[in-house]
């Protein structure tokens, strides 16, 4: 587990995400000591959802299914434009 977090951090220093802060901690516990680097990480901007996943959980089953949220609004509205809406009429 930290093998993996070392290399996501070295992956975000080399390209240009993350850079080393200028302190560097030094711990002792018992007859080890460990230095902790701290690193300042740039936030990743926030983006909208490509696809959903949908859990249909029954009885003795389980489905999953992984559904892209563009193709399914787009389904629907090529749907809608099949069958319009009845109009209404009203008479007071």
């Amino acid at each position: 587990m930290a093998a993996q977090t070392l290399l996501a951090l070295e992956w975000l220093v080399r390209t240009g995400r993350a850079k080393r802060a200028s302190t560097i901690r030094l711990r002792r516990v018992k007859n080890k000591v460990y230095a902790v680097f701290t690193y300042e990480v740039e936030p990743e901007p926030p983006r909208e959802p490509e696809a959903v996943i949908v859990f249909d959980v029954n009885e003795n089953t389980v489905v999953a299914a992984k559904v892209d949220l563009i193709a399914a609004v787009d389904r629907v509205a090529r749907w809608k434009r099949m069958d319009p809406a009845p109009h209404i009429h009203l008479h007071l």
